[in-house]
Order: C-alpha cells, then sequence, then structure tokens
C-alpha cells in the first residue's frame, strides 16, 4: 500500500465518536435548511415602489439581519464540517493547538469545538490569534518598535 493511499483511508467510526458523528449531521442538516430558508429570505427582490421610508428602512434593516444571520450560520456550518472531517481523520476531540483532549463535556456543549477551554482563553484573549501566532507577532512589536 503506497503511502499515498495511506493518507486517504479513513478511520472507523465507533462508540462515543460514532455518537458525536450522528449529532454533527444531524445539526449539519438542521443548519443547511436554515441557510436555504434564509438565503431565500435574504435575497428575494423587494419592490420598495410607494413605500414609505420607515418600511424601507424596516425592510432593509430586516434583509441586513438576514444577511448578517446567512454568514454566521455559513459559519457554523463550515465548523460542523471540518468536525466531521476531523471524525473521519481520527483526529476529533483533540485541541487544534496544543493537542490535548478536548474535555468531553465541552463537545457535549459544542461538538465541533477544536480548541479545549484553555487555548480557546488563550485565543480570546489574543484577539482571536492562535498561541504561536500571537508570540511571533509580539517578536514582530519588539522588531518595529
Amino acid at each position: 500500500m503506497t503511502s499515498a493511499s495511506k493518507k486517504n483511508k479513513s478511520t472507523p467510526i465507533t462508540g462515543l465518536n460514532q455518537k458525536r458523528y450522528e449529532e454533527l449531521v444531524l445539526l449539519r442538516d438542521r443548519l443547511v435548511a436554515q441557510l436555504r430558508v434564509l438565503a431565500a429570505e435574504a435575497f428575494t427582490d423587494s419592490d420598495q415602489t410607494g413605500k414609505d421610508l420607515a418600511d424601507a428602512g424596516t425592510e432593509d434593516f430586516l434583509r441586513n439581519t438576514e444577511l448578517v444571520l446567512l454568514g454566521e450560520e455559513g459559519k457554523r456550518l463550515a465548523l460542523v464540517q471540518e468536525a466531521l472531517r476531523r471524525l473521519d481523520e481520527g483526529t476529533y476531540g483533540r485541541c487544534i493547538d496544543c493537542g490535548k483532549r478536548i474535555q468531553s463535556a465541552r463537545l457535549d456543549a459544542i461538538p465541533y469545538a477544536k480548541l479545549c477551554v484553555d487555548c480557546k482563553a488563550l485565543r480570546e484573549a489574543n484577539d482571536g490569534i492562535p498561541p504561536q501566532d500571537a508570540q511571533d507577532a509580539g517578536a514582530f512589536d519588539r522588531f518595529v518598535e
């Protein structure tokens, strides 16, 4: 077997991971359905001819809100897809920053979580930047000063 075919071989999903897989697929399907509804509402052409400014403004506000929701739900869908890929690769449940196991309670709450609580807190403290990148940015800041 070549190394390329070894890379393409997926890990069997069993036990708790099977439950996680089913949760993620269900969540993915719900998100896809929500995205279809939001897209249909956000991208329908509204004829604002003859409407007063308040009604037109309300429609614009609602359309913008739908577009924001569409973007956020799209991001969640991407995270779910990524979690499904990690399950398939056998890396699901491990923090992408430190490699430690993500707490089961965290995965119960957010099944697509890719960071442990500690690394999530570090990223939030660094405006979302991974720890290594934050160190590199600090070195750059020192160089620039």
